[in-house]
């Protein structure tokens, strides 16, 4: 599973400038605001952020482009609207929480036109406390009131589905595609909205449209090669096992590539874990067994690919070899990753390959160090 984003740090900051538009100004129109009116509220994802991986658009394409993938909006009416257009916080938040209802009502009663962004962020943190929601543990209470969208990525609630007028937290829960996990921005919503703060008109909306704001960060597959070597020839020592594992994305760039290596010193097998998080779901993936040991040869295929390695699940790879019979020769290889070291306080870069370098070479002020890695099984990883 990927690493997890805290909502109240890097995808909050993330979507501090993309604040929904339909964020309640406040409620000050100059017409009495008609409870009885039919209300609604139409959701609409929209503004991709990035939080983990490459920006871009396609990522978000799978929240609307018909594929299967559905965002459920949990709203809570945490306070009432009077025909005056004054803010109460209802009675049964009040009931279940009076001091933090407290709290949330101080808040209230300052909204007036110079209430800012920031003031109304705030608020929604209150909301959030009171209605129990917890964004960065994925905790959202049961309501009654909850729409989803559609293939078109919109969706639409009305006072046929208990819709009434009235202040709402509306919190949206992740949404995952085969690729991507998406993540919603919450906040608050006034129903009637008022765009007097925006257009200066005093008139009530009570049908807004609002966004939902998505960030999305990148799932990934977990590949295991599995290696069993069905025949051994002790005289010969130790044999070596290569093999170049290559990541492609849908559009056909290279997601990941480099070289793992399986050393055997008998018959049996062995496994070796691609790092979890360096091949995106979704991505078509190719082992090639490219060195087979001197005098052992391939007893089945000797390449394995999946067209869209899924994410989450453990994907095996599996290979088979047998010692040919015949050949005396024995033989071993390494797995070289070389490490450039920047000059202090810069990141360190790594790549792997079978390429020869000195253990040593300067570059920009940096130098290049090397490490070799005779078997990358578990067992290997063990006793280097």
């Amino acid at each position: 599973m990927t690493k997890r984003i805290r909502r109240g740090g890097a995808l909050a900051v993330s979507l501090m400038f993309l604040m929904l538009a339909a964020l309640p100004k406040v409620a000050y129109g100059a017409d009495v605001i008609d409870l009885s009116a039919d209300c609604s509220i139409e959701f609409h994802l929209e503004n991709l952020v990035a939080v983990k991986g490459e920006a871009g658009d396609t990522e978000f394409s799978d929240l609307r482009d018909g594929s299967g993938v559905t965002v459920s909006v949990n709203l809570y009416k945490v306070a009432d609207v009077t025909a005056g257009g004054r803010y109460e916080v209802t009675e049964a938040y009040r009931t279940e929480d009076e001091e933090k209802a407290e709290i949330l009502q101080s808040e209230l009663d300052k909204v007036s036109m110079h209430t800012t962004q920031a003031d109304w962020e705030t608020m929604a943190g209150y909301a959030e406390t009171l209605a129990g929601v917890d964004l960065e543990n994925e905790v959202f209470p049961q309501t009654d009131l909850q729409v989803q969208t559609d293939e078109n990525g919109i969706g639409r609630i009305d006072q046929d589905d208990g819709l009434s007028s009235g202040l709402y937290f509306a919190a949206a829960e992740p949404a995952e595609s085969a690729e991507y996990k998406y993540y919603f921005q919450s906040y608050l919503i006034a129903l009637p909205d008022n765009q007097y703060y925006k257009t200066g008109s005093e008139e009530w909306d009570y049908h807004p449209e609002v966004g939902l704001k998505a960030a999305w960060e990148q799932r990934y597959g977990k590949l295991v090669i599995k290696k069993q070597l069905r025949s051994f020839n002790q005289t010969l020592g130790g044999a070596t096992f290569v093999y170049q594992v290559t990541a492609k994305r849908p559009d056909g760039t290279v997601a990941y590539n480099d070289i793992v290596s399986l050393q055997f010193d008998g018959q049996g097998e062995k496994s070796s874990m691609v790092i979890a998080d360096r091949i995106p779901a979704g991505s078509k993936v190719t082992v090639t067994e490219v060195y087979t040991g001197a005098s052992y040869v391939a007893d089945g295929p000797a390449e394995w690919s999946i067209e869209s390695i899924p994410a989450d699940i453990e994907t095996a790879a599996s290979f088979a070899n047998r010692y040919d019979g015949e050949s005396l020769k024995g033989g071993t290889s390494v797995e070289n990753h070389f490490i450039y070291q920047e000059p202090k306080g810069a990141e360190t870069v790594q790549s792997g390959g079978s390429e020869t370098l000195p253990a040593e070479r300067s570059r920009s002020g940096g130098t290049w160090d090397w490490k070799q890695k005779k078997d990358s099984s578990a067992a290997g990883a063990e006793g280097e």
